[in-house]
């Protein structure tokens, strides 16, 4: 029970959650809850949508442009992906940036930033999915042999497994997924060249400069987490 308070803190919690109504788009509300306001804001309806720049910086210290595009164009094609990682803050992290990189388009299907291990049989679903997978779970060459039909996008190395071939992306097979047109490919990827870090490694060569940004970004990521749950 809250100090204070004679409902357990989780009561509170579902309250919010369940009977705060959202606030009209292009506005800003704040709730009161426990000792604290909360404060949510929704974009309009045209604006870009809300998202945390650290989430972008961990994507981009972990992929290059190409790899970020084909990641992006399997999830346009509604297709199996799986983030693989080591660390579990930059799987949600990346996962985070992927989608919100897919506006105006919302992704619908099946989405598990972090798999738990007692659940690794839903990436053999037969549906699109986007799923985080740590390499406490599986290793990276089990779960290429394992899911076959999905796209695996190994963040520690910067490298994308097109689905139905264990091959890299750009190396197209008989069972390669088609991705976007080549012209509106190569737009995107100098556009975001322009703008993106440098990842954090670079086929497998040693760590580059973004390395210490991405551990950094990882770090603030859980430190994040850590004071939600200490505030909650």
């Amino acid at each position: 029970v809250s100090e204070g308070y004679r409902l357990p803190l989780e009561r509170y919690v579902c309250a919010f959650v369940a009977e705060a109504p959202l606030p009209h788009p292009h506005s800003r509300v704040e709730y009161p809850l426990l000792a604290r306001n909360l404060t949510c804001t929704r974009p309009a309806l045209q604006s870009l949508p809300l998202l945390d720049p650290l989430t972008i910086a961990v994507l981009f210290s972990c992929l290059d442009a190409e790899n970020v595009v084909q990641a992006m164009s399997f999830l346009l094609t509604e297709q199996r992906v799986v983030l693989y990682s080591e660390h579990k803050a930059r799987l949600a992290a990346a996962a985070e940036g992927l989608l919100g990189l897919l506006f105006p388009f919302c992704w619908q299907h099946i989405y598990i930033p972090v798999l738990p291990r007692k659940l690794l049989e839903y990436a053999q679903a037969p549906v699109p999915f986007l799923m985080g997978i740590d390499t406490n779970c599986l290793a990276r060459v089990e779960i290429v042999n394992a899911l076959p039909s999905s796209a695996v996008v190994d963040l520690d190395n910067n490298n994308v497994i097109s689905p139905m071939e264990d091959t890299p992306v750009g190396n197209q097979g008989d069972g390669a997924v088609p991705g976007l047109p080549a012209a509106i490919r190569k737009v995107v990827e100098r556009r975001l060249r322009a703008i993106a870090p440098p990842p954090r490694t670079l086929d497998g060569g040693e760590p580059s400069a973004a390395g210490d940004d991405a551990e950094s970004a990882d770090s603030e990521v859980m430190m994040r987490g850590d004071g939600v749950g200490e505030g909650a």
